[in-house]
């Protein structure tokens, strides 16, 4: 759909929209921990729905129909859904869908009329480990029933979103088909995937390698699947009782303390993920009588800051009026973000 159509409102430190349709629009950024001369620059996109597509920064370019693409590998996508007999959904499926990009992270307020109350997600990279960390918030009813699916890609090709357009980061099931999903104590791992990603959270999940081909068929459909060639793997919090799940994706080594010790390490390093980022975002504030402008200048500041190392992002303005874009600080801003 393109992006003329969303209609986004300023809050302080970012922008909302109320049940948009846009998927995979919204790069979050990381920080400058993996920064050097040849190395990846892993970006995570999200975008109106709960939906996460791990991806690079574009490795090169190409003229088609006249529009310029910015062409990126995808490595992974990650879903969460509810498991709950025939009231089993995605959750980017749910009726009434809030997502608010607030400085640096993304935020989802999920009700339908499946289930009483909200379930609240918060996706924000780390600060400490080059990978993507997750909060969820449940109903004390649903507290058992979340499901966590994660599938590779295979490196495959994919393109940056133009015009609000992202087909080219959509999850393809027969790009499983010669990756491997390993289960293990902790946490699970995709290999055989051009780059590894390992998942983990902060509890016990019960884990299983599902056929991606169902994914699309929905929740029940890929818990009655088997394992057909088409990895995806599936876990379920069955017999949990927390209200507050967090989770971890990551490109790093499975040697890392933070898959080994997630469940002691988890708020800490979600919490100091949140706080980094709120503060690149207030790095310059500013209040206008336009709300849109001091919004799109919280998000600019992050934006900017990502631009530092190639390879980047580069990607139109969110919200923020082009003509005022133009006027405070010439062309540039207005590609920037």
């Amino acid at each position: 759909m393109e992006s003329s159509t969303q209609i986004y409102t300023p809050v302080k430190g970012g922008f909302q929209i109320e049940n948009g349709s846009a998927e995979y629009v919204r790069p979050i950024y990381a920080p400058h921990m993996h920064d050097a001369p040849g190395n990846l620059r892993y970006i995570y996109y999200l975008g109106d729905r709960p939906k996460l597509v791990l991806s690079d920064a574009d490795s090169g370019h190409t003229a088609e129909n006249s529009r310029i693409k910015a062409y990126m590998n995808r490595y992974a996508h990650l879903f969460l859904g509810i498991l709950n007999g025939n009231k089993s959904k995605w959750l980017d499926e749910m009726e009434h869908i809030v997502s608010r990009y607030i400085c640096g992270h993304e935020e989802y307020e999920i009700s339908d009329p499946s289930f009483a109350g909200d379930i609240k997600l918060v996706f924000c990279r780390s600060n400490r480990i080059d990978g993507m960390c997750v909060k969820v918030m449940l109903p004390q009813e649903l507290s058992d029933k979340l499901v966590v699916a994660v599938a590779g890609q295979n490196g495959k090709k994919g393109a940056q979103p133009v015009g609000g357009c992202s087909d080219f980061l959509m999850f393809q099931a027969a790009d499983t088909e010669d990756t491997a999903v390993y289960v293990e104590e902790k946490y699970f791992r995709i290999a055989d995937n051009i780059i590894p990603v390992i998942g983990t959270t902060d509890i016990s999940m019960n884990y299983a390698i599902k056929d991606a081909r169902k994914y699309q068929e929905g929740v029940l459909a890929l818990s009655d699947s088997g394992n057909e060639g088409f990895p995806m793997v599936m876990g379920t919090s069955e017999g949990n009782r927390k209200k507050e799940i967090y989770i971890l994706l990551s490109t790093e080594p499975a040697s890392h303390r933070c898959f080994k010790e997630f469940d002691r390490l988890a708020e800490g390093l979600f919490d100091s993920a949140v706080e980094y980022y709120r503060s690149l975002s207030e790095t310059v504030q500013v209040e206008t009588p336009d709300a849109s402008l001091d919004a799109a200048v919280a998000a600019q500041m992050v934006a900017l800051d990502a631009s530092w190392d190639a390879p980047t992002v580069c990607h139109g303005c969110a919200f923020c009026r082009l003509e005022v874009c133009l006027r405070l600080c010439g062309c540039r801003m207005g590609r920037a973000y």
